[in-house]
């Protein structure tokens, strides 16, 4: 069961013994030091309208006190929230069951190639498109073909293959096709 308590927090004589351009963060500072010694808790949790209020008029002035609310869960927690301000409520999303053959079918979704949230488009954590590596067979001094080196940007792909004598089909990833050479057509 949660226990509730309001307290006032004097905020004046802290921030005053800190810099002008410190005094918000050392207000958020002192509210959690007050708050520990207060409750006995290990971890104090400010809620976004307490934290809205302390740095309301910039860094350089926050309140001189502040009214809070302290809900305890029972444990070793605290969460600290501004007098007045909504009950924030966690719902939990609902989930729906999944049969296996929807799972399949999502996962081939997400790997066509024309999906937008496909892993070959880009890096899934930063959305960045990926840097495409291509090995591209060149011809070395002795007329044997090789290995050439890696091409690390789009350009360089396409300039390897225009030097290779092949047209890619447009998109990276996919088998480059070889230029077929064009019969001469009689005109007569």
């Amino acid at each position: 069961m949660a226990s509730e308590k309001i307290y006032t927090i004097p905020l004046h004589s802290q921030t005053l013994k800190t810099r002008r351009h410190k005094r918000a963060k050392r207000a958020v500072s002192a509210v959690r030091q007050f708050m520990e010694q207060h409750s006995k808790a290990s971890e104090i949790r400010l809620g976004k309208h307490l934290n809205a209020k302390l740095w309301e008029q910039g860094m350089r002035a926050p309140p001189r006190r502040i009214k809070v609310r302290a809900e305890s869960d029972g444990k070793d927690s605290v969460t600290v929230e501004l007098v007045g301000a909504p009950r924030e409520v966690k719902k939990e999303p609902e989930k729906k069951a999944v049969t296996p053959a929807e799972k399949i079918a999502e996962k081939l979704r997400e790997l066509k190639p024309g999906n937008a949230e496909s892993p070959a488009k880009g890096d899934s954590k930063t959305g960045k498109p990926r840097k495409i590596k291509t090995e591209m067979p060149a011809k070395t001094g002795d007329g044997k073909t090789g290995k050439s080196e890696t091409a690390g940007s789009k350009t360089q792909a396409k300039s390897l293959v225009k030097a290779s004598g092949a047209v890619s089909a447009g998109k990276a990833g996919e088998p480059v096709e070889k230029k077929q050479p064009e019969k001469a057509s009689s005109a007569q």
